[in-house]
């Protein structure tokens, strides 16, 4: 029996350290393989991307995917923004978040952000405590003030440093973006993409290859 239970165990051990998450829309569908759930009404999958289809009004949007793993974890995917960012056109893509909500007032969590106003647009990395946002680590100033394509890779070791890279020829030449600490929390649930979006670009924000 305590052999039995050793066994048990390691395979557990071996199952959750190996899990992980992709998809790159090449069947066309978010419902399966893997499932994600929100607000799949105002998304869709188009020429294999996921694009954001939001109302014909100025509104938000989520999309997210179960994923628990965050320690010694490797997040990456591919960010297309036909639009100049602001605040009122931006992107929050959570890679730790304990609820499946990302509308929750409760989440707690960290977040990728791209969007401000003005032409100093960086990719940020923040630390989300219910209603209380706090920046972790900020990028190169401009990275995302115009319409563009392009890869992004976040590194977590078990620590809680923070390493995000950029690739902005899609060739998977990542660059070292920006590097932080911030070990607050030690769950997750969920991995997803929060859009904020105004009238003129309800279907302009596009992701692949998660």
């Amino acid at each position: 029996m305590k052999w039995l239970f050793i066994c048990c165990t390691i395979f557990l051990f071996q199952t959750v350290g190996f899990a992980q998450v992709s998809d790159a829309f090449t069947d066309n569908d978010f419902t399966s393989n893997p499932t994600w759930t929100g607000e799949t009404s105002k998304f869709q999958v188009s020429n294999q991307k996921l694009q954001l289809n939001g109302l014909p009004a100025n509104d938000t949007a989520f999309l997210e995917t179960s994923n628990a793993v965050f320690r010694n974890t490797e997040w990456s995917f591919v960010i297309q923004l036909n639009f100049a960012p602001s605040d009122n056109n931006l992107l929050r893509v959570y890679l730790m978040s304990n609820t499946a909500n990302l509308k929750s007032p409760t989440l707690q969590g960290y977040y990728l952000k791209m969007g401000e106003n003005g032409s100093a647009d960086a990719l940020e990395l923040y630390r989300q405590n219910g209603p209380t946002h706090t920046l972790v680590t900020r990028g190169t100033n401009g990275r995302f003030a115009n319409p563009q394509q392009i890869g992004v890779k976040v590194v977590r070791d078990s620590l809680g440093n923070w390493e995000l890279y950029t690739d902005t020829s899609l060739t998977s030449g990542y660059q070292l973006e920006i590097t932080g600490f911030d070990s607050t929390f030690q769950s997750t649930q969920s991995f997803g993409f929060w859009c904020k979006y105004t009238t003129s670009n309800k279907s302009n924000f596009y992701f692949d290859n998660v």
